[in-house]
């Protein structure tokens, strides 16, 4: 499934997802039972090892949608 990353924050304004891009598509990976809250993909240091909250991301569709909101308001 393809994602967008909206955000790389800790919901304070402090980054500490440093190797996620805002606005780039990724590609989830090692879609697991227990992953419920967290997105598995290859961050942007080749790391695939770790998960990232979901909330961080947004389907491409719904990104997409998002964008056009945005023009058209």
């Amino acid at each position: 499934m393809k994602i967008v990353c909206i955000t790389n924050t800790d919901g304070h304004g402090n980054i500490d997802a440093m190797y996620l891009t805002i606005g780039k598509c990724y590609e989830t990976i090692n879609v697991l039972a227990d992953s419920y809250q967290y997105y598995y993909i290859i961050d942007d240091s080749g790391n695939e090892e770790g998960g990232y909250y979901r909330e961080r991301f947004v389907t491409l569709d719904l990104y997409r949608e998002m964008q056009i909101d945005k023009l058209i308001t």
